[in-house]
């Protein structure tokens, strides 16, 4: 029982008195251990009391508080140091739940200066250093989207078409969380969301406007280019996939074009006639909004009615001489004179088939003149004449025919002669013998 009194601890002086009690110990040191066990036991309690205060103190928490203060008063330590410094947190306590308030306000509220405000506020009350921090955290985020936001508006604003602007300050407010739902305790701003989607679909369109130009400029390298940040752009796949076609007929129609190009050097109607047709298939025709295509096509359809020409002239030319050659294996005087009209109409040109055409043009009129001559003879009926028109006839070379005709008249005429003649001559003889007689 000494033992325990000088060293021990309440527990151990209550089992010493426990066992003083059970041997009928009594006197001076059972009153002495009594007196250390209560002195023990309030010295405990203090101590737990003062280590609640503490705790409370340290967590900051009201209800903790409040039950400190309680077990404060209810241990009898009524105005002590404890309670004062209870007192004193609790009206701490007040005073950052009160700016705590604020700062969750302001942040709903995203009013910048006034949460800049709260969070000085709280840092002189001292408020936890996590409160401080995301309070913090919470104004850098409000300063960051607002920047943001205003960024976007006036890229959204400009009347200019290019594209870096725009997708720079979207890219921008990605970052910055815009679209997203704000951070605890910020409030959530739905033009935030509004600006972001009119920025996006600004972007799809000033892309699609550029594709476009890209593609009317027949630009195939640029229009590649672009097409590889056509989806950051905002641009759908159908509607990719759909210039990329176009990407296609643009570097069809280049090949078209040069095709086209190397048709008129050659100059052959075959290549020329399908390069234009082949054009027609890859989206090149005079319609277009290219002068430079309209004036290429008009050179080939040209070149190829140019072809036309000279296939016509060569058939006519062909013909003609076929008919030329016809015509002067015949005796028909104005068949070859046509031919050979014709033949010089379509440029058959100095040659032998046209100089023996001639020939026989002149003799097969030669011999015409000479049958007319001879005609002409046997109807005079003149000895003379018929007879210089037989020879004609055979030097012409008459059918036999026609000249047996006019040699029958012709010995017909010169036996009358021969009989006029002979009764000519014998009337003289009369008359001179009568004459004598008379005489």
């Amino acid at each position: 029982l000494a033992e325990a009194v000088l060293n021990g601890t309440a527990a151990e002086l209550q089992a010493a008195l426990a066992d003083a009690q059970r041997a009928g110990l009594q006197g001076h040191e059972v009153r002495r251990a009594r007196d250390a066990l209560l002195a023990a036991e309030a010295s405990d309690i203090r101590r737990r009391t003062e280590l609640s205060v503490e705790e409370a103190i340290e967590l900051d928490d009201w209800w903790k508080l409040q039950a400190a203060m309680q077990a404060v008063v209810g241990a009898g330590f009524g105005e002590s140091e404890m309670v004062v410094r209870l007192r004193e947190a609790l009206r701490t306590h007040r005073r950052r739940k009160e700016v705590l308030q604020e700062i969750k306000r302001s942040a709903a509220a995203r009013d910048a200066p006034r949460l800049r405000t709260a969070i000085e506020a709280a840092l002189l009350t001292h408020a936890r250093e996590p409160d401080v921090r995301r309070a913090r955290e919470a104004l850098r985020a409000l300063q960051v989207r607002s920047a943001a936001k205003e960024e976007l508006k006036r890229a959204l604003a400009s009347k200019e078409a290019d594209i870096k602007p725009l997708q720079e300050a979207l890219t921008a407010a990605e970052q910055a969380g815009l679209g997203e739902k704000a951070p605890e305790p910020l409030g959530q701003d739905p033009e935030e969301k509004a600006t972001v989607e009119a920025v996006r679909e600004e972007l799809r369109s000033r892309a699609i406007a550029k594709l476009e130009g890209l593609h009317v400029k027949r630009d195939a390298a640029g229009l590649t280019e672009a097409l590889g940040d056509a989806g950051g752009w905002g641009v759908d796949e159908a509607e990719v996939a759909i210039f990329n076609e176009r990407l296609s007929q643009l570097h069809n129609q280049e090949k078209n074009r040069q095709e086209l190009r190397d048709a008129l050097q050659d100059g052959a109607k075959d290549r020329l006639s399908a390069a234009l047709e082949a054009a027609g298939c890859v989206g090149i025709t005079p319609s277009g909004a290219h002068a430079e295509d309209a004036e290429l096509l008009r050179r080939v359809e040209e070149a190829i009615h140019q072809c036309d020409e000279r296939e016509h002239r060569a058939s006519t030319v062909a013909a003609a001489a076929a008919e030329l050659r016809a015509a002067a294996t015949g005796d028909d005087v104005h068949r070859l004179a046509k031919a050979l009209n014709s033949a010089e109409a379509a440029g058959v040109g100095v040659t032998a088939e046209m100089a023996g055409a001639r020939e026989r043009l002149r003799l097969l009129r030669a011999r015409a003149c000479a049958a007319q001559d001879l005609k002409e003879a046997v109807q005079a009926a003149n000895v003379y004449r018929l007879r210089a028109a037989v020879a004609g006839a055979r030097g012409m070379g008459l059918p036999e025919k026609d000249v047996a005709v006019a040699r029958e008249a012709l010995k017909n005429l010169e036996a009358k002669t021969r009989s006029s003649r002979g009764l000519g001559s014998s009337t003289t003889s009369t008359a001179m013998v009568s004459s004598r007689g008379m005489e």
